[in-house]
């Protein structure tokens, strides 16, 4: 299931309130999903790594009370009837079968002991598969048959949807779009820790942004590249690196803003797109006319790309001549 669809999946099983559980390799984005998801919902999320957690820590400690043994529930349980939120049980298949014969409980009977969960609180979980070398154990069948079984995909189009919103930096993206294949290269075969996945290369956006703050990007690219390998695996790091390398020597934004008629060109699609999402996050009342004179030239899909973005990052812009005579002109497309 691609991750566009698992939203709507996400909605739905709330609704009928069916425990989920998300399966997929390690770093593709099913624990984000959820928390996107509760975001948009406007519910807390309780989430319960149970790798971390013996079959005591899941039921409490025990009291005596009136000569009987009463169980004092953990805190962090939900404990007002009236509550909503999501009870996010990650890491499932990781854990302990004692732990797993507890959550068997938990998600049937939606208690543990006498302790009872509200009613308003919807069951989620999410595991890597058997076969990714995670420490996954397999499910008893018992508990596999109280849930919702989806399998999550990895697929770039949807990946990029999330980065737009998600302030990856732009010449990450534009590296995906050059190399589609680079998004996932989990392998459980591999003897190398690093590998590309959703997660590294949200980890290596934010290295890019930070490296790039503090002037060390221009190091040794040997360096560099050892860097970003150790974020999503030595041929996509260094590969990464020289993509980079390459941007930075066509064109820069000031030459485009002082010069956008003959400002260099580039044939690359995945360089033009960057550039587009570039210009969008530096364009002000004063450039952002010479960014369309640009745009135009390298083709007018990437002129769309900046306009698109400049709408969402900065709305007031929309109001200028250039921005107005764009959508005029193209009023049939937008």
């Amino acid at each position: 299931m691609r991750m566009q669809h698992l939203s709507t999946t996400l909605q739905t099983a709330h609704a009928i309130n069916r425990p989920l559980m998300i399966w997929g390799a390690p770093g593709g984005g099913k624990s984000s999903a959820v928390h996107q998801y509760a975001a948009r919902a406007g519910l807390p999320v309780l989430d319960w790594r149970l790798t971390m957690m013996d079959a005591v820590d899941m039921r409490g400690t025990p009291k005596e009370r009136n000569g009987m043994t009463h169980w004092a529930p953990p805190a962090e349980l939900p404990h007002d009837q009236n509550s909503k939120g999501i009870l996010f049980i990650d890491e499932l298949a990781q854990a302990r079968v004692e732990v797993k014969n507890v959550a068997a409980m938990l998600t049937l009977e939606r208690r543990i002991g006498e302790y009872r969960l509200p009613p308003g609180w919807w069951i989620c979980s999410a595991s890597n598969r058997l076969g990714d070398a995670a420490g996954t154990s397999p499910m008893p069948t018992h508990l596999n048959n109280r849930f919702w079984h989806v399998d999550l995909e990895i697929n770039l189009d949807d990946w990029l949807v999330w980065a737009d919103a998600a302030d990856i930096d732009y010449r990450t993206i534009a590296y995906l779009r050059y190399r589609p294949s680079a998004l996932m290269s989990f392998d459980p075969r591999s003897k190398e820790a690093a590998f590309a996945s959703p997660r590294s290369w949200h980890l290596s956006s934010d290295m890019l942004k930070s490296l790039d703050a503090a002037g060390l990007l221009k190091e040794d690219p040997t360096l560099v590249g050892e860097w970003f390998a150790g974020a999503v695996g030595k041929a996509y790091g260094h590969e990464f690196v020289g993509f980079l390398r390459t941007m930075a020597s066509l064109v820069t934004l000031d030459q485009i803003f002082l010069d956008p008629e003959n400002a260099q060109v580039s044939g690359d699609p995945s360089v033009s797109y960057a550039l587009a999402t570039a210009l969008a996050m530096s364009v002000d009342r004063n450039k952002i006319e010479a960014a369309f004179t640009y745009l135009r030239r390298i083709g007018k899909e990437f002129a769309f790309v900046f306009a698109k973005k400049v709408e969402n990052a900065q709305p007031a812009l929309r109001k200028t001549k250039a921005f107005v005579t764009f959508c005029a002109l193209h009023a049939d497309y937008i």
